[in-house]
């Protein structure tokens, strides 16, 4: 049972609740994600929000699983991140109508940020319960060898 399948996701998620206070990691990511998803909007010929929802949200599937199935722990931090560069701008675009920009900005990062981290917080308690059965299920196969 490693503690780092659930310590990357807390972490991750404690430091978008602080930063959000002074959003330039959440502006940097959503201009780092607008620079990833550029070529493939250039290739689809549209630069409609429908691509960069598509394009997002498969993206963020893949370094979810990718954050699932790593064994190495600079694999799951770079997962974890790239999990949060998909999702936070997705989060900001899909609700930029709904908040009032100039009053108590934070709020709107905070529950972001939450947001985020729920899955990655599911996936890490899934990954270490699974990791646990699986110590368990070997320890009691290797007790009934012996015996």
């Amino acid at each position: 049972m490693k503690d780092e399948n659930l310590a990357i996701p807390l972490i991750l998620t404690a430091f978008l609740l602080v930063s959000s206070f002074v959003p330039v990691i959440q502006i940097l990511l959503i201009y780092l994600n607008t620079a990833l998803v550029y070529p493939i909007t250039r290739i689809a010929g549209t630069d409609s929000m429908a691509v960069h929802f598509i394009t997002d949200g498969l993206l963020a599937i893949v370094t979810l699983f990718s954050f699932y199935y790593s064994k190495k722990t600079i694999w799951k931090i770079i997962s974890a991140i790239g999990f949060t560069l998909f999702v936070l701008p997705m989060l900001v675009y899909a609700t930029e109508g709904v908040f009032n920009e100039e009053d108590k900005y934070y709020l709107r990062f905070m529950l972001f940020g939450i947001i985020v981290g729920i899955p990655l917080i599911l996936v890490g308690l899934l990954k270490m319960k699974k990791e646990r059965l699986h110590i368990t299920t070997k320890a009691s196969l290797g007790t009934e060898c012996r015996q």
